[in-house]
């Protein structure tokens, strides 16, 4: 998935980092908060247009 936005390095790590926090339903099950789907994660670095949002 992080080769479509053409991230290598430290930028993979960064999101590789977040995906782990907001798709694992485990750390947020306990506070009723949401988890996105691997799918809805895709589409967010799509909106937020990750290109500019992480430095590589």
């Amino acid at each position: 998935m992080l080769e479509i936005f053409g991230m290598s390095g430290m930028g993979k790590e960064r999101i590789v980092y977040i995906r782990s926090i907001i798709t694992g339903e485990d750390i947020w099950n306990d506070t009723g908060d949401k988890t996105y789907s691997n799918d809805e994660f895709y589409n967010l670095l799509v909106d937020l247009d990750v290109d500019k949002v992480l430095i590589r």
